[in-house]
């Protein structure tokens, strides 16, 4: 899972039979204490979710001009494919 490179998965809490997005809690790595515990995903509340990562180009202003430039994208989708979360880094 690429999740576990960049950021991770912080006080995932249940919701009943919905996905609840909006209470992922994205932590960058350097404000991580054990960073060697990176891999720890609060997932076991809702079952199954499946991590999709991808490269994409968006477009970035820098200096007054705006050039594309290549970032990872992650999603991360409920076993329903219906709820999704978007991370792009």
């Amino acid at each position: 899972m690429w999740l576990n490179r960049f950021a991770k998965v912080h006080q995932l809490e249940e919701d009943g039979s919905t996905f609840p997005s909006e209470r992922f809690d994205l932590l960058p790595l350097d404000r991580v204490i054990e960073r060697n515990k990176t891999t720890t995903f609060y997932t076991a509340v809702m079952g199954k979710l499946t991590s999709v990562s991808n490269i994409v180009i968006k477009p970035v202003e820098d200096y007054d001009q705006i050039r594309d430039v290549p970032m990872r994208e992650i999603v991360i989708e409920n076993q329903q494919y219906v709820t999704r979360f978007k991370y792009t880094n």
